[in-house]
């Protein structure tokens, strides 16, 4: 067990990266979290808006890291006693380094599209999103086995816009999704271009998710850095933290305006049956789900994609987040 007081770093600056970066800080936690320097997006106000972030970052803990030799040098500098890599598909490479690290407790997160791969593997190689996954949560489990100091846990998507310093982060599918369907809405109509109506038109509402919070996530984190302990029968076994319903787009527009809705998909893991849920989700729900704030709970997904739909309400920041989506829409072809 740590008995020195926990020196948190956080590998990633994306969506959940910064949620949770900005959670622990404003908690009293000490905290570093890394930002590459570099960006390969070619359109210049995302270009221009991520190196805004970097910047800003750097007077919210946040270190340059584009390297393996960039993170070796952070960690040997400022020893961290937790690890949360947050980073999407992070390289074997760094995961196995980041893994190799004694005396430090390391976080690591996946996706349910890790149980296509074990199941359809010829489907899924090395280098796709569902492969490098499974391949994740092996190293850790691995890990996880030889030492108990490693835990990797499936989580869905996050309906959250994040902040920093007032500005939106820029988060790929999570921000341009709870973008466009605020914009869905219809409240907003009278600012809206005729190129952004058009993308709206194409915009597949049918598309979902099963979902997780940040705030969820922080609460699990949070617990286990200062002294929740975790069965020792869990180390080497994937778990899953999210919604036990799947929210399509139209469902997360019908949450938006009206903040006593109820998802009217059934409850199932998303998962096609009940013997059907997968084995991280079991494996979660017996291990911590005896208490209930480690649950994503309907109000938990509700809340949250109504916080994004409080940031709207802003005109400063609304407009913000329009040119945001007419970026987003011009460097997809939409």
């Amino acid at each position: 067990m740590q008995t020195s007081l926990p020196k948190i770093l956080i590998i990633g600056s994306g969506l959940l990266g910064l949620g949770l970066n900005n959670l622990f800080r404003v908690n009293g936690f000490t905290t570093r979290i890394t930002v590459r320097n570099q960006t390969t997006d070619k359109n210049l106000l995302i270009k221009a808006e991520k190196t805004n972030l970097k910047n800003k970052l750097i007077q919210h803990g946040g270190v340059i890291c584009d390297t393996l030799d960039d993170y070796k040098r952070v960690i040997s500098e400022y020893n961290p006693t937790h690890i949360i890599d947050t980073i999407p598909q992070p390289t074997q490479e760094l995961v196995s380094y980041l893994l190799s690290i004694d005396n430090c407790f390391k976080f690591e997160f996946s996706s349910p599209a890790s149980d296509f791969a074990k199941a359809f593997p010829d489907k899924c190689p090395i280098g796709s999103y569902p492969g490098d996954k499974f391949t994740l949560e092996k190293l850790v489990n691995q890990r996880g086995i030889e030492k108990q100091d490693a835990l990797v846990t499936q989580i869905g998507f996050i309906p959250e816009i994040v902040t920093l310093d007032g500005k939106p982060v820029l988060s790929g599918l999570s921000l341009e999704t709870m973008i466009m369907c605020n914009l869905l809405t219809g409240q907003y109509d009278s600012e809206i271009s005729s190129d952004l109506h058009i993308a709206l038109a194409k915009f597949d509402k049918s598309k979902g998710f099963t979902c997780t919070t940040i705030n969820n996530i922080y609460r699990f984190l949070h617990d286990i850095i200062t002294g929740l302990v975790v069965p020792q029968n869990i180390f080497g076994r994937t778990l899953a933290m999210h919604s036990s319903q799947v929210w399509p787009r139209s469902e997360i527009c019908n949450a938006l305006t009206n903040s006593n809705y109820k998802n009217s998909l059934p409850e199932f893991y998303g998962q096609k049956s009940q013997d059907k849920i997968s084995n991280p989700v079991t494996t979660y729900i017996n291990a911590f789900c005896n208490n209930p704030v480690y649950c994503v709970s309907h109000q938990d997904v509700v809340s949250a994609i109504q916080d994004s739909s409080k940031l709207f309400k802003d005109p400063t920041f609304r407009q913000q987040l329009i040119e945001t989506a007419i970026a987003y829409a011009y460097s997809q072809g939409k």
